[in-house]
């Protein structure tokens, strides 16, 4: 990094490493953390010069507090027969997401300070712009390019080359305010705090996008549009092959006679094969599940239309039964599926006869066998549990107000309920990096995350939301099987007739962006799509006839030669290309290259 001092604050530059700094500097003036707070007088401060990619603090130059308007909570109100949401304020949403439910949540206004501040990042005195990395306010990171996390607080980014005037500046100087051209700044736009918050920023100009959509091609005939049980329950993503499982039947291929297994790769992009399923023709014209047995070779269907209803196990390269279950008065909707030791645990609801919460044990061989889970009732949100020397668990959303987990041993289920919650949970994760329980929930309508210890049930943390989040996806989707996020990360949406859009919460900072959003459809349509955080993509079918991988986009920090390094340091001192000579680069650099390269 090189730095440089403001205007009028001396001269004398100075070697040393690899940048240049001017020895005389004006001692930097403090920020007033005032209420209001503002910020000016910040002459004399070192500005630096970024070669390569580095970590800058941002300098407050231009902006203030401002007061704005928020929701505080909402009051309850029961609404009659002849009422609807439009008669109530703008904002106003029914509880829990039910319109049967008949009760609104009417917003209640109040109100905070926030910052409006521009900061000063780094100066451009190539007029190459720097790309934006990475963002920390109040060191917590608010944005990362690098890893596909989206902006969780809103801001404006100018790399230097820009020509445009902030609104902030535009407000603070009026007419004659000016860009802040060659220097790279930042505009923090809403961040509520009671003194100006630290900014610090990764930028670069030896970086390179990434992202796009590209079609999984297919390889056979191309199926019908996509609806949402096609793209929904009769697909299956399994990770660790890196592919989607996809049934066909007669709704997708026109005169099929049987249910096809189709294999798309996501990494080359293309359909690997398609095979027909042995005995699937009853099944042809139904409705059809699939569950990803996860790194095994299997998949467990569900097949109905015909006489009987049946649960199999498939081998997925020759598409023969492994082993069968045939529902006798049952009616099972599948959600989860998890691995214990050397078998494989499906969980579901039976909408029919026997116990409302079931599961389905698949051996290391294929063989299946189904009973139900004690304890706990079907129905309720189910998401994946933890895992110990020879006990695997899921865990239960009660909409009574608890969150119950069902643990099995091998031999029998045990469930026990873990956090009793003040209102309604509208969802739940469990997080093996940290240990929490992380619980949405409704209290008096606000809304809530509790970081929950399931061995106590206590609550070792809590945010605050400006509304409410489920873990949920599209009804025709297949469970919680869609939802891959990283270690650390929870992935949730808003109501079912939002938009389309999928939030990731960085449970360490507090944080919550988007991953994925197409505000076009609305969430029941947009969550029957698959959301991997781990390969930054997510993959869409719904409405077209072919699957899509989508990479947000994201910015990659990258290499530099050594040698425009160095010309571009000394021509900061003076110094033209044509005055530059590079003696002994080649014992420096592999074999055939002439420059080595390093990341700054």
């Amino acid at each position: 990094m090189v730095w440089f001092s403001s205007p009028g604050s001396g001269s004398g530059a100075s070697w040393g490493g690899t940048g240049v700094k001017q020895d005389t500097t004006k001692p930097p003036e403090n920020v007033s953390a005032d209420r209001p707070f503002s910020v000016s007088k910040v002459l004399g401060r070192s500005i630096p010069i970024v070669i390569g990619t580095d970590k800058v603090d941002g300098i407050p130059v231009v902006g203030g507090a401002l007061t704005t308007s928020i929701v505080t909570g909402y009051t309850q109100v029961s609404l009659t027969t002849l009422q609807n949401l439009s008669d109530y304020p703008s904002g106003s949403k029914w509880l829990n997401n039910d319109p049967f439910s008949r009760v609104a949540l009417v917003p209640i206004s109040g109100s905070q300070q926030v910052a409006a501040i521009g900061y000063l990042l780094a100066y451009d005195p190539f007029g190459d712009g720097y790309e934006l990395i990475r963002v920390e306010i109040d060191d917590a990171v608010v944005f990362d390019a690098e890893n596909g996390i989206g902006a969780s607080t809103g801001f404006r980014y100018y790399g230097g080359n820009h020509t445009a005037v902030d609104p902030i500046t535009r407000g603070v100087i009026g007419a004659n305010a000016g860009a802040w051209q060659n220097f790279a700044m930042i505009f923090i736009d809403g961040y509520a705090t009671d003194s100006a918050p630290s900014v610090k920023c990764v930028i670069s100009n030896a970086a390179s996008g990434g992202g796009g959509n590209q079609e999984i091609v297919w390889t056979g005939a191309t199926p019908a549009i996509f609806t949402q049980n096609a793209a929904g329950r009769a697909a299956a993503y399994d990770p660790t092959g890196d592919v989607i499982y996809q049934l066909l039947g007669q709704n997708e291929i026109a005169g099929s006679t049987q249910v096809y297994l189709s294999v798309l790769d996501t990494v080359t992009h293309s359909e690997r094969y398609r095979i027909p399923l042995e005995d699937s023709t009853a099944g042809v014209s139904g409705s059809k599940w699939i569950m990803a047995i996860r790194g095994s070779g299997f998949v467990f269907t569900r097949f109905s239309g015909g006489a009987s209803v049946d649960n199999r196990v498939y081998d997925v390269t020759t598409g023969k039964i492994v082993s069968s279950y045939e529902e006798s008065g049952e009616l099972f909707d599948w959600k989860i599926g998890f691995p214990f030791g050397t078998s494989y645990i499906l969980i579901g609801f039976n909408l029919g006869v026997g116990p409302s919460l079931s599961y389905a044990l698949i051996d290391i061989t294929g063989q299946v066998q189904i009973g139900g889970v004690t304890g706990a009732a079907g129905g309720a949100p189910v998401v994946y549990g933890r895992q110990t020397a020879g006990t695997v668990s899921f865990f239960i959303c009660d909409t009574a107000g608890t969150v119950k987990e069902a643990i099995f041993d091998g031999d029998a289920w045990t469930t026990i309920t873990v956090y009793t919650s003040a209102g309604v949970p509208t969802g739940a994760w469990y997080d093996p990096q940290t240990g929490y329980l992380i619980v949405f929930e409704t209290v008096a309508g606000a809304y809530f995350i509790r970081y929950v210890d399931p061995e106590t049930g206590s609550t070792a943390d809590s945010v605050t939301l400006d509304r409410d989040y489920f873990i949920s996806t599209g009804t025709f989707a297949t469970g919680r099987e869609r939802y891959w996020p990283r270690p650390g990360y929870v992935m949730m949406t808003e109501g079912l007739n939002d938009d389309g859009r999928v939030y990731l919460l960085n449970i360490g900072s507090k944080t919550i962006s988007t991953f994925a959003e197409n505000t076009a459809i609305d969430n029941i349509d947009f969550t029957t799509g698959i959301f991997d955080q781990n390969k930054l993509a997510y993959y869409q079918a719904f409405g077209d006839d072919v699957w899509t991988e989508y990479r947000p986009p994201n910015i990659l920090p990258g290499l530099i030669d050594v040698e425009i390094m160095l010309t571009k340091l000394a021509s900061l001192a003076g110094y033209g290309p044509s005055e530059l000579v590079f003696d002994g680069f080649d014992g420096l650099a592999p074999e055939g290259d002439h420059s080595e390269e390093y990341v700054l």
